[in-house]
């Protein structure tokens, strides 16, 4: 003798079912946005706590320059590079040679890269036109489109007013008279090594011809760069890391199906 069918769910039973689902499920929405929203923040922190290098200052203004080539050049088409500066003049008898020596080194280090720049702005506009300076990179080899040498000897006070104002570096003064080298040694001027972001913000200012501690902060320099071209290389990125957004989605799509049941079924 055959036994008899199981009875179907009464339609309330289907409807405590259905309840339950979506109770369910918008508790899984919200449990899982607690943890998604902990997590990203947790991410945040450590990132935040990775980009060890400070903003000094940022390059607020354009500024409208000569270059070696004799070209009139703009900085501002320069966002969204990591730029590496420098501030010598061609008849420096002290730090300036060393100083093109050393970003030159960075030049052939970080040169391929597309989102990193050079700059060397001359002390003396009035005493280096393009002529004196395409004469000093040619003396030293110095070569390629990703390094500009700028003058301004139509307003020569502009170069120095910018690298102070924005850059923060040391204001230019003069060589006292018993204290010169030679008839050139006219200048005291800031021999360190400028860093900026690809946002334009100024990120180090680096004693790169330090006696005691050169190598060390060449060497901490060559880590800020890389760091601050892997910045300029994700530029373009939410900054969200895939796990938490796939989190994101599936908890919203839980709680939207969990609010859509419980609206059908209050409907009924």
């Amino acid at each position: 003798m055959e036994s008899p069918a199981s009875p179907d769910p009464t339609l309330a039973e289907k409807r405590q079912r259905s309840v339950a689902l979506a109770i369910g499920l918008l508790v899984v929405a919200l449990v899982g946005g607690v943890l998604v929203t902990f997590s990203y923040l947790n991410y945040s922190g450590s990132q935040a706590k990775k980009q060890a290098l400070p903003k000094i200052s940022r390059l607020e203004d354009n500024l409208v320059a000569t270059e070696r080539s004799g070209e009139k050049v703009e900085l501002k088409t320069l966002r969204g590079k990591v730029l590496l500066v420098g501030h010598i003049y061609t008849q420096c008898p002290r730090g300036c040679s060393g100083l093109a020596e050393i970003m030159k080194s960075y030049q052939e280090q970080f040169g391929k890269n597309e989102n990193f720049h050079l700059l060397s702005f001359t002390v003396n506009p009035t005493g280096d036109g393009p002529e004196q300076l395409r004469e000093f990179t040619k003396n030293f080899k110095i070569d390629g489109d990703n390094w500009w040498f700028l003058t301004d000897q139509e307003n020569p006070d502009a170069i120095e007013k910018y690298l102070t104002s924005q850059l923060r570096f040391e204001p230019i003064s003069d060589v006292p008279e018993a204290e010169r080298l030679n008839d050139f040694d006219l200048f005291q001027h800031d021999m360190r090594l400028g860093l900026v972001d690809h946002q334009g913000n100024v990120r180090g200012l680096y004693q790169v011809l330090n006696a005691q501690a050169g190598e060390l902060i060449n060497n901490k320099l060559a880590k800020d760069i890389k760091t601050l071209l892997k910045e300029s290389k994700n530029k373009g990125s939410s900054g969200i890391p895939p796990v938490v957004f796939y989190a994101i989605v599936i908890c919203a799509a839980a709680f939207i199906i969990g609010v859509s049941i419980l609206g059908k079924k209050r409907g009924a």
